[in-house]
């Protein structure tokens, strides 16, 4: 159902995704599970888009804030631990944090709490990266806080390593990464 669902939505079906979606929240599979509320959180962004695009401000925000970003949670925090593969929760966490930016955009840059969540859910998600994996951001740090900067290409880490000094404190950090230009990923 999941796939079925993903599919509908890639072709931007997204009112015809939805049920597949709900039918797949019945299953007692962690990956499934995590795979149909990453989903719903989907529709609701996309959901929440047209309704900003429409000038309906008021409701995209009461979309964003009462069901994608509760979809993506759910995933990101129930879920986390008892899937297969966390790339779901990698995406989900990833769409959380737009899902911040984009409440913080339609609050007219006033909305700090969600320019933090923002930031605070990228940092997260980019801990969570395992050696191997890409990003293409960058946090950049401000006098006030951080800066989410979206790169032209990826960045992945092959190997990270870490030398300590005999108090314990870190010494150096060494790592190997590839770039790829994003249009190949």
């Amino acid at each position: 159902q999941v796939g079925l669902g993903n599919c509908l939505l890639a072709l931007r079906k997204d009112k015809e995704a939805r049920p597949y979606f709900l039918q797949a929240t019945e299953s007692r599979d962690a990956d499934v599970l995590a795979g149909a509320y990453n989903g719903l959180g989907d529709v609701a962004l996309t959901d929440a888009r047209a309704l900003k695009d429409a000038k309906q401000l008021p409701e995209a925000k009461a979309k964003l804030e009462n069901e994608a970003i509760l979809h993506y949670l759910r995933v990101s925090l129930k879920y986390r631990t008892g899937v297969t593969d966390n790339t779901i929760v990698l995406r989900a966490m990833e769409n959380q944090a737009a899902v911040f930016i984009a409440l913080f955009d339609m609050s007219g840059g006033k909305d700090c709490e969600a320019a933090d969540r923002a930031c605070r859910t990228y940092a997260e998600l980019v801990r969570m990266l395992p050696e191997g994996s890409a990003a293409s951001f960058v946090f950049l740090r401000l006098r006030d806080g951080f800066l989410v900067q979206e790169l032209p290409f990826a960045i992945e880490l092959k190997d990270f390593q870490v030398e300590y000094h005999a108090t314990g404190q870190p010494k150096s950090f060494v790592s190997q990464v590839r770039i790829h230009d994003k249009e190949y990923l």
